[in-house]
């Protein structure tokens, strides 16, 4: 077993050549490295935040990873469950792909190439502890990199700095019909990013039912 460097990577299997088989990435975020000469052809990684696994289906030069559903291992219509835990240091990240930046948490990754994600609905569990958090703005899931609303909005004074946990489900805008946009990723957003006043110690536990349609 070793870790790949500068990655969340790690590789259980390697071939004679010493690139990767099997490994696994904590959470594959803005896409899975494609490094040359560091994954075999064929090649399989797993998500340990969503259990989707990922195959190198280009070469050891230019790797190119395909999600399991966009073949015939899974069916890719099948109502899937993606989950993001979040410790207090997660819920103010301003990083790419982290709840606090402006594009917000990416809790399903993009969809393969001729793809499109189906968010069905999502529940945030929201668990209060010492004190509540600062900031943040409207809450809403969204189309990945700067997309449209996907659900109606929750207050940060009812989610986010709430002084008593809370469980809020969040279902499709239904009033009339939306773009959505294939290719991209499902991510939860705060209209701004979210502060801790000192003390806040809370967390939370991000829950998407989606599918993913052939476009």
């Amino acid at each position: 077993m070793r870790s790949i460097y500068s990655t969340s990577i790690v590789s259980f299997i390697d071939n004679q050549a010493n690139l990767l088989v099997l490994g696994t990435i904590d959470n594959i975020g803005s896409g899975i490295p494609t490094t040359a000469s560091t994954f075999a052809i064929g090649a399989k990684i797993v998500d340990l935040s969503t259990g989707i696994s990922y195959t190198n289906t280009g070469t050891v030069a230019a790797p190119v990873w395909s999600r399991a559903g966009s073949s015939g291992i899974v069916d890719p219509q099948v109502v899937q469950l993606a989950t993001v835990s979040l410790a207090a240091a997660d819920l103010i990240d301003t990083a790419s792909g982290k709840l606090s930046h402006a594009n917000g948490l990416i809790c399903v990754p993009a969809a393969p190439t001729g793809y499109v994600n189906i968010l069905h609905r999502a529940i945030v569990s929201y668990t209060f502890s010492i004190a509540a958090f600062t900031g943040g703005g409207n809450t809403t899931f969204n189309i990945g990199a700067g997309g449209a609303a996907l659900t109606g909005l929750i207050a940060t004074t009812t989610l986010w700095q709430n002084a008593a946990s809370i469980i809020q489900e969040f279902v499709p805008l239904s009033t009339v019909a939306f773009p959505i946009t294939k290719e991209t990723s499902i991510n939860l957003k705060t209209a701004s990013a979210i502060t801790n006043p000192g003390t806040a110690a809370g967390s939370a536990k991000v829950y998407v039912w989606y599918s993913q349609v052939a476009i």
